[in-house]
């Protein structure tokens, strides 16, 4: 399977970027408490995932069920290890279960959208 490049080269940008986000020292972070009344951190796990997995989906949208399937899982389990990174590796940084629930939302949501418009685009 070939990915058109842009596509798979954007997906790669946003990855590395949502990375190096995800691993930053919570020092780097204001620490403000209505980021924690509104929840942004959550909103921001889902909104981060769900773009980069859509990238990832989006070249191979037409592919068998099994590719989309291994990309979503592979966000899921991306979601997954970097709560442990940040658990175990970064200062200041704390092992959340609603953040996964929330990778795992945002991996969905990203699945249920591309499912969605492949249905669109046949009709």
């Amino acid at each position: 399977m070939i990915f058109p490049t842009r596509s798979f080269l954007t997906a790669i940008i946003w990855f590395i970027t949502v990375s190096v986000l995800f691993v930053l020292p919570g020092s780097e972070f204001p620490q403000e408490d209505w980021f924690e009344k509104v929840y942004l951190d959550k909103v921001v796990h889902i909104a981060f995932i769900f773009l980069l997995i859509y990238l990832f989906l989006s070249p191979v949208r037409y592919a068998d069920k099994k590719w989309i399937l291994m990309i979503v899982g592979l966000g899921i389990m991306y979601g997954v290890g970097i709560e442990f990174i940040q658990k175990y590796f970064i200062k200041g940084r704390s092992f959340e279960v609603a953040d996964i629930v929330c990778d795992i939302a945002g991996c969905l949501s990203a699945y249920l959208v591309i499912s969605w418009q492949r249905k669109a685009e046949k009709k």
